[in-house]
């Protein structure tokens, strides 16, 4: 009498649609998922606080990352009364890494670097990083520029989010 596996059994027992099924269910289990870039920035704000790693406060409208939407967009105003204005993002990576925020502000003879800020990040889907600007109402008003890059290779950039200040 021949012996046959329980592989051999379940096939015998299926008819040839269901067999087409279970392979393919397999072939697709055999797939590796897919997964992020090393880096990649998922949300940006600008805010007045953080409350419990969250933007609170949010400026209206809402801050974007120019490298995702059109650079006409209106920008967000933040008024020099709130005192300071956050920046803050949730990221994503793949391995522990440190991304930069680098603050700059327009003048008469271009983008101005006004701050730098290098932010340690661990390994994960949805990590919260943010870094904050004491504002001045006479010096700070005027256009502004967050340049997010990898601290390593500032010439990556992950996000370029503009604002007023008034």
């Amino acid at each position: 009498m021949k012996r046959l596996s329980l592989h051999s059994l379940i096939l015998a027992s299926m008819d040839h649609s269901s067999v087409l099924l279970g392979s393919m269910i397999v072939a697709s289990l055999m797939i590796p998922s897919p997964t992020w870039s090393a880096t990649n920035i998922l949300n940006v704000e600008l805010a007045q606080n953080i409350i419990d790693r969250e933007p609170a406060l949010p400026s209206n409208p809402s801050a974007h990352c120019e490298k995702d939407k059109n650079h006409d967009s209106a920008l967000p105003r933040i008024h020099t009364s709130d005192q300071q204005v956050v920046f803050w993002n949730r990221v994503a990576a793949t391995d522990s890494t440190v991304i930069r925020h680098s603050w700059l502000r327009m003048s008469d003879e271009g983008w101005k670097p006004m701050a730098q800020v290098d932010l340690q990040i661990q390994k994960s889907s949805a990590f919260r990083i943010w870094s904050k600007k004491d504002l001045r109402p006479t010096f700070h008003r005027g256009e502004w520029m967050i340049v997010v890059s990898m601290a390593h290779d500032p010439k990556e950039v992950l996000c370029i989010s503009r604002f007023i200040v008034e």
